[in-house]
């Protein structure tokens, strides 16, 4: 349908207006949820351009949340293209700066997103405990992920599950699930600053 497209004219429309604004949180949102449009429908570069840009425009406004979010999808959009050289860097930020501003939310956008680094390192046993710490956060705030999210971690799912078999996949998972939020999120920067 023509859905998509009718969401990107939108967004560049609300993209223009933002920029008349000059640097705005609003100009920072605008770039990302743009950029969420792009990596739905696959248009990777053009995404990466939107979420740089969001990061930029945050960073001038030194917006912390603003920062962690586009910074959230870039790791993400870069793991689903294999270019991993930068996911660790941005991911430990995102940790850092998150804990400089209390934005405890982000650190199940980083268990997610690490299960997805695990997966494609093919460390799955990782990828499990961290898919599983992720799920059992949502379920506690009773927070969803948009479709473009689900598809990231269903696949870094799969991975592991195929990789491990039912049986230990359900077993690394349900240890994950059993972490605490805090230590959850710990062992995910441990292993983020041990990983090569």
């Amino acid at each position: 349908s023509g859905q998509p497209l009718r969401a990107l004219a939108d967004l560049e429309e609300a993209l223009d207006f933002a920029r008349t604004l000059g640097p705005h949180f609003r100009l920072s949102t605008a770039f990302n949820v743009l950029g969420e449009v792009h990596r739905s429908l696959g248009n990777f570069a053009a995404a990466e351009n939107c979420y740089e840009e969001s990061i930029r425009v945050a960073r001038d406004l030194h917006d912390s949340r603003g920062i962690a979010v586009p910074s959230c999808n870039l790791a993400r959009l870069l793991i689903a293209a294999s270019r991993l050289e930068r996911v660790r860097a941005l991911l430990l930020e995102i940790l850092a700066i998150s804990a400089a501003a209390k934005l405890t939310a982000m650190g199940r956008h980083v268990l997610e997103i690490t299960a997805g680094l695990a997966a494609t390192l093919d460390d799955h046993v990782s990828a499990a405990r961290f898919s599983g710490a992720a799920h059992a956060r949502m379920r506690v705030t009773g927070t969803k992920r948009d479709p473009v999210d689900e598809a990231f971690v269903a696949a870094a799912v799969a991975r592991a599950q195929t990789a491990l078999g039912t049986v230990a996949f359900a077993a690394a998972d349900a240890a994950g699930q059993a972490l605490a939020y805090d230590a959850a999120v710990a062992e995910a920067r441990e292993w983020l600053e041990r990983v090569a």
